[in-house]
């Protein structure tokens, strides 16, 4: 199968009134990302995830075990 998953996690988060945007945020110890992550690979239903950050974000990823996903730039330009 050639199915891909998709994160989109660039947005600005102005509604959610933190410094840390909503993507990053720590649910049960891990950003939200990360659950849908995890989520995507326990189905084994995708052959790629890919996960669409806002490039001011990077500093958020530093440390974060992303091995076989794809990171790219997104969001306003």
């Amino acid at each position: 199968m050639n199915n891909c998953f998709i994160i989109l996690a660039a947005g600005e988060s102005k509604r959610f009134k933190s410094n840390t945007p909503k993507p990053y945020y720590l649910y049960r110890g891990k950003p939200l990302f990360q659950h849908s992550i995890d989520k995507a690979k326990e189905s084994n239903k995708f052959k790629k995830i890919v996960l669409v950050i806002n490039k001011k974000h990077k500093k958020f990823l530093k440390n974060k075990k992303l091995k076989d996903i794809k990171v790219i730039n997104g969001g306003k330009n």
